[in-house]
């Protein structure tokens, strides 16, 4: 058997565009540092914008080189990744670790043997690509050298099927909760909002002669754009605010903390001529507000990962039903 996978088509498209954005800022950096900038601090100013620009052009052809360069083959027996500067191979039957590890973004599969290893980033494939990779591996490798597989079938397996599943089924059908998140949905939910914004942001220009305020729709154009670069072509599922546990109650703590977090700011002025010391007394504040703000995410998050691990062994069960017929 000899199988070649390469990155998917989204990191050729984010790279692309990621290269042009960075690259017109830096010429716009340089434009503004020629023509607004003191002149004795021109030099000192063009460094440094068109330094900060000039890292994440680096990096976008770094992504770029990335999406040409890299190629995973399986073959003979052996597992060989091609990265950008790197080649790593790893014998299957050598293989004496296998870990699964689920990230916010997907999941990684880290493989070594007596001398080499290597790291699988299944969000630069396909979902169909990355779920043959899951059942391969795991049918292929000892289940005693593989480690942390409920959780990562959990958080990471399973919903990668699910994805293939909802995307295939009428929205009726899905598992209750369930909400197929495409790029379509953000479509449908933001370019109302810009036009709205285009529009009273002409109706504001025209009334205050304020020509600024025809850039209204843009902040919101930029956080559509970066959802929906962010979005995989066939969508992913997500549970809805209602159907994730924990989720409703943390999000009207944020919005009632973040309520007080205002009040406060507003009310600081008027209370600050009877403060003894307000720089002092507005810093421990902020430091109290933070606190308890990170003190709640952290109590939140660790109730999320026992809810998770009370709930992966059901998610085992569920993947070895889906995945009971002979495949591999």
């Amino acid at each position: 058997m000899e199988k070649t996978f390469t990155v998917r088509m989204y990191h050729r498209n984010v790279g692309f565009a990621s290269l042009a954005f960075f690259t017109l800022m830096v010429i716009v950096s340089a434009l503004v540092t020629v023509f607004c900038a003191p002149r004795d601090r021109q030099f000192v100013a063009a460094v440094a914008f068109c330094g900060f620009w000039g890292f994440w052009v680096f990096l976008s052809i770094y992504c770029l080189l990335g999406f040409y360069r890299s190629r995973l083959r399986i073959s003979d027996g052996n597992i060989s990744s091609d990265g950008v500067f790197q080649r790593h191979q790893v014998a299957l039957h050598d293989v004496h670790v296998l870990a699964w590890k689920h990230m916010p973004r997907g999941g990684v599969i880290y493989l070594a043997d007596t001398n080499d290893s290597t790291k699988i980033r299944l969000d630069n494939y396909e979902t169909e690509q990355s779920l043959w990779l899951i059942r391969f591996l795991r049918e292929r490798i000892p289940a005693e050298v593989q480690t942390n597989w409920n959780l990562f079938c959990h958080k990471v397996a399973l919903p990668l099927t699910k994805v293939r599943a909802a995307y295939e089924k009428p929205e009726p059908n899905r598992n209750v909760g369930d909400v197929l998140i495409t790029r379509g949905r953000w479509d449908r939910f933001f370019i109302p909002f810009i036009v709205l914004a285009a529009f009273g942001g002409a109706i504001v220009a025209w009334w205050l002669k304020q020509p600024r305020m025809l850039l209204a729709p843009i902040q919101i154009m930029f956080v559509w754009l970066i959802l929906r670069f962010l979005t995989p072509k066939r969508g992913y599922v997500s549970k809805s605010i209602s159907a994730t546990p924990g989720l409703p109650s943390f999000l009207a703590f944020g919005v009632l903390w973040g309520t007080l977090g205002i009040c406060g700011i507003l009310a600081f002025p008027v209370l600050r001529p009877a403060l003894p010391v307000p720089s002092v007394v507005a810093v421990v504040l902020l430091l109290a507000w933070f606190a308890v703000l990170i003190w709640r995410a952290h109590a939140e998050d660790k109730k999320r990962h026992e809810r998770d691990t009370a709930a992966s062994s059901a998610s085992v069960e569920e993947w070895n039903e889906l995945n009971s017929e002979p495949g591999l």
